[in-house]
């Protein structure tokens, strides 16, 4: 059963399904989250309850690739470096600036908890690694660009935007950047954190490259030591050699 969930119709049907499952969530609760932040956070969480349960039941040993712990750092480090210097250009900018907490925690609970984390197993992970295997990173790249696209046209439900052609060229180009961010970390991790920043960048609205940036300097700085580290053993190796 799981070898077959695996196979790419399998996957390309989920998606579909799963699109539509997402659909209906929003046009049906597009008021209630408008309203409640409780019923928001109950009801975006179990709109990505599909993706949680293929992804736990048929992806296990991949998602520990995928999340391997080693590649969070970086992020984690490049995310704080990022909020401070944004909040302190935000309160420096504009003095009467007021932030709603509970709005505030609830936006980076769910972009990054939920949005950031299960989007990206769904077409960067499932998606895009599923199809890469037999018909290339073209291929895959292509597919996961359109149903990513796909899923986040019911927000155009909502009214956010009026720019169709706009907003799906804007998912097609995010997506392609993400994938090279998996590509060449082969982790999730750093497009996780870019995705929920990118969504997040209304409430803090500081230039996404600007954390990229800082996360593959700490990258580089952390290959320089682990370098460091490789020559001194190697000098020390060849010392005891020649005596």
């Amino acid at each position: 059963m799981k070898q077959i969930l695996k196979k790419e119709k399998s996957v390309f049907i989920f998606c579909l399904m799963y699109i539509g499952w997402l659909t209906a969530f929003r046009y049906l609760f597009i008021d209630t989250t408008s309203q409640s932040l409780f019923a928001s956070f109950g009801i975006s969480l179990i709109s990505y309850l599909p993706i949680l349960l293929l992804a736990f039941t048929c992806y296990r040993k991949e998602m520990k690739q995928w999340l391997n712990l080693h590649m969070l750092w970086p992020p984690i480090i490049g995310l704080i470096v990022y909020i401070a210097v944004s909040i302190f250009i935000y309160f420096l900018l504009a003095s009467d600036l007021t932030i709603d907490s509970a709005s505030f925690i609830y936006t980076v609970v769910e972009y990054l908890l939920m949005t950031g984390v299960w989007e990206e197993i769904m077409y960067r992970g499932i998606v895009y690694t599923t199809f890469k295997t037999k018909r290339g990173k073209g291929f895959a790249g292509l597919m996961s660009c359109i149903l990513f696209t796909a899923a986040h046209l019911p927000v155009l439900m909502s009214g956010h935007t009026n720019d169709i052609f706009g907003f799906v060229v804007l998912s097609i180009l995010i997506s392609v950047i993400f994938i090279c961010l998996f590509e060449r970390t082969h982790s999730l991790w750093l497009a996780i954190f870019c995705h929920a920043l990118w969504n997040l960048n209304n409430t803090i609205a500081f230039p996404l490259f600007i954390y990229l940036a800082v996360v593959m300097l700490i990258e580089q700085l952390i290959k320089y030591r682990k370098r460091k580290k490789t020559m001194k053993k190697t000098k020390l190796s060849s010392s005891y050699e020649e005596s």
